[in-house]
């Protein structure tokens, strides 16, 4: 039982850092020379989008290196079942494929691949994963990039945290705190992440614009965004992204197995974008990411004094898009 606690409260831990990544750019040249941003799809339009994040978090706690290694694997097929006279889009996102490998000194490690059934274990914690393969759910994006709504997430997450089945009166106070970070809101805040970041005008090559961004889920994060359109090659544009990283100090924290939890966490971000310029979605993308600072626990079990520890994750987020294949 406490090393299934562990494990849990590991892969939790995971998806935390999951939300904590990614951007994408899109844009569309007129016929004046500048590039105006934003999205350029139709009814019917069908994408593959992955992800994936390949993350080092180091941890020292109570005199102990608790170093995580961790790659994680999201595909989502992306389908366009309406776009209204306003160019608004309404997406049907289900999950299609999962990956996720985690090394840790503490536990032994743990592997899931949802094409591969020999690896799907018995283990409940790795359950809620194969719950959310095919599950779907909807949201509206205007040209600008703005989500406007979003259905369907909390269901999601019932799914899942049904399918792990734990009994553990803590764990079921988890599932509530999860909930309200990694609901409906927060997917509505992640995707902004990915959207809602065009400049509100026509810019041109070597132009630089800023847009802040705040980030929900365990460790809500302000982000302040800096991009440069670097050059427009055969219908692709190339994006320069750089971003300071914050916590969010309006942040009330999470409780994760009857701990109260909070962050002090600051860094920053790089990379590029590769965009197609017709559709206005990216098709590649590479973002590293360096965030340092403090955890902090309120009164526990393991100690009534509370305790704080530091921690540092680098991780580096590939993105790509492209035609889904024929079944």
């Amino acid at each position: 039982m406490k090393q299934l606690k562990l494990i849990t409260t590991t892969i939790i831990i995971a998806i935390m850092v999951v939300f904590i990544s990614s951007c994408v750019n899109s844009g569309k040249v007129n016929g004046y020379g500048n590039i105006h941003l934003k999205l350029n799809i139709k009814k019917g339009d069908a994408f593959q989008y992955n992800a994936n994040i390949d993350s080092k978090i180091s941890q020292k706690m109570m005199g102990m290196d608790m170093d995580m290694g961790q790659i994680m694997f999201f595909g989502y097929l992306m389908e366009v079942t309406n776009v209204d006279d306003k160019g608004n889009s309404d997406f049907k996102i289900t999950y299609n494929h999962i990956k996720m490998k985690m090394t840790n000194k503490m536990i032994p490690t743990i592997s899931f691949d949802s094409d591969d059934t020999t690896s799907n274990s018995s283990n409940p914690a790795l359950a809620g994963f194969s719950a959310i393969l095919g599950c779907t759910f909807t949201m509206t994006i205007t040209p600008s990039g703005e989500i406007i709504n979003i259905k369907g997430v909390d269901a999601m997450y019932d799914k899942m945290f049904g399918a792990m089945g734990s009994s553990d009166p803590t764990f079921e106070s988890t599932k509530g705190e999860l909930k309200k970070l990694f609901g409906e809101d927060n997917i509505k805040q992640t995707f902004g992440s990915s959207f809602n970041i065009f400049p509100d005008h026509g810019i041109n090559i070597g132009e630089l614009w800023e847009k802040d961004l705040k980030m929900g889920g365990a460790y809500p994060l302000m982000m302040k965004n800096k991009y440069q359109l670097k050059e427009i090659k055969a219908g692709k544009a190339m994006l320069e992204v750089t971003s300071e990283i914050i916590s969010d100090k309006d942040a009330k924290g999470m409780e994760v197995m009857g701990m109260k939890m909070t962050y002090d966490l600051k860094g920053d971000q790089k990379g590029t974008s590769e965009l197609d310029t017709a559709s206005g979605l990216i098709t590649k993308a590479s973002l590293d990411q360096k965030i340092k600072g403090k955890v902090k626990i309120g009164s526990s079990p393991l100690s009534k004094e509370g305790m704080e520890w530091p921690m540092d994750i680098q991780s580096t987020t590939t993105i790509t898009v492209s035609k889904p294949k024929k079944s």
